[in-house]
């Protein structure tokens, strides 16, 4: 990557966790990593992707839920509360 650049973010802006990337970031601690670019869509139906340290944020458009992919191990945050799976 070009030095001082950031995928998907603006120039000068850093990427950084916000709404539900946040809230999930903050049940998750360390599980989830630092973001390494800024939050963007990847296709028309409205889900956002953010890459991270461990893995990937992805909202659900859909089911207006954040969600954590890190290898075998997948987290969602519902109504309930954060929900871990197991593939």
């Amino acid at each position: 990557p070009i030095e001082g650049v950031r995928p998907y973010c603006a120039p000068g802006q850093m990427p950084a966790f916000s709404l539900g990337f946040a809230v999930l970031s903050e049940s998750l601690g360390i599980r989830m990593g630092e973001p390494t670019e800024c939050v963007h869509a990847e296709d028309a139906g409205g889900d956002t992707y953010q890459q991270t340290t461990k893995g990937v944020a992805i909202y659900h458009r859909a089911d207006n839920a954040p969600a954590f992919v890190s290898g075998m191990n997948r987290w969602t945050l519902t109504a309930d509360g954060l929900v871990q799976h197991r593939e």
